[in-house]
């Protein structure tokens, strides 16, 4: 098990500490101590407080990294250590903005994480194919749904689709590897799936639809879909719309369900 040197001092039951009613209104909170007799229970406050927060904060980066945290006088390894363990937990991020319209997502916010307060808006990542290895990460902090749209998406909600709607509060980050971009972290990335549901819109699952000589899916968004016509079967995902065969249909059925 992993080693923190940094201790707090005078947790046990019953230390000899000032009382957090009599410290709040403590002159020496705001003056500092002064000559004269030390008053032990001031000074045990002082460093429980200081020494809580620090053993709190090495304890969490040794549980970050698996690793020995020491009181060894070493600040640049400490410093090291408490990065590591920041990137550990939220990753490298460049910085923290906001787009509050729609737009095209900006090449310079790679690797930023990005909020979107106003609901309704559409954000649109920049070429896969430009821009390999780069990442967007984003957060929907309004209080409705937003849409990231790209050429090509592979996420929790379907494969080679061409719009993500992210729901309020949900995250998810996405990087290219020059034909797509792909999710690999956050709610959607982590499979979070679309509810299915009878009603109109993103998520509603039905049969697929028959014409003469025709299998397809319904009008409006993306769809995956399982099919079978004479005996022979046929999955994936298509724009709304689209056919899923054509020629004669013999013992013909299946169901679709609107990813996006």
């Amino acid at each position: 098990m992993a080693t923190n040197d940094f201790l707090p001092f005078a947790i046990g039951t019953g230390a000899n500490v000032e009382d957090q009613t009599t410290w709040v209104s403590d002159t020496v909170v705001t003056n500092g101590f002064s000559a004269g007799i030390a008053p032990s229970a001031k000074f045990n406050k002082v460093w429980r407080q200081s020494s809580f927060v620090s053993s709190a904060i090495a304890q969490w980066m040794s549980n970050q990294l698996s690793a020995d945290v020491l009181d060894n006088g070493n600040q640049t390894t400490f410093i090291t250590q408490f990065a590591n363990a920041l990137s550990a937990n939220i990753g490298n991020i460049a910085g923290v903005t906001s787009l509050t319209t729609t737009q095209t997502v900006s090449t310079t916010l790679n690797g930023w994480v990005i909020q979107t307060p106003t609901s309704g808006i559409t954000l649109t990542l920049p070429s896969a194919s430009a821009n390999v290895n780069k990442t967007f990460s984003f957060f929907n902090t309004s209080s409705g749904t937003i849409t990231l749209a790209a050429g090509n998406f592979n996420s929790a909600v379907g494969v080679g689709v061409s719009s993500i709607i992210i729901p309020s509060g949900a995250t998810i980050s996405l990087t290219s590897d020059a034909t797509s971009w792909n999710a690999f972290s956050g709610a959607l990335a982590a499979g979070a799936p679309v509810k299915s549901q009878t009603a109109a819109g993103i998520g509603q699952f039905t049969s697929v639809l028959f014409s003469t000589n025709l299998m397809y899916v319904p009008a409006g968004g993306t769809w995956k879909y399982s099919a079978s016509n004479n005996g022979i079967g046929y999955t994936g995902i298509v724009g709304g719309g689209s056919a899923i065969f054509s020629g004669t249909l013999n013992n013909a059925f299946g169901w679709c369900e609107r990813i996006a």
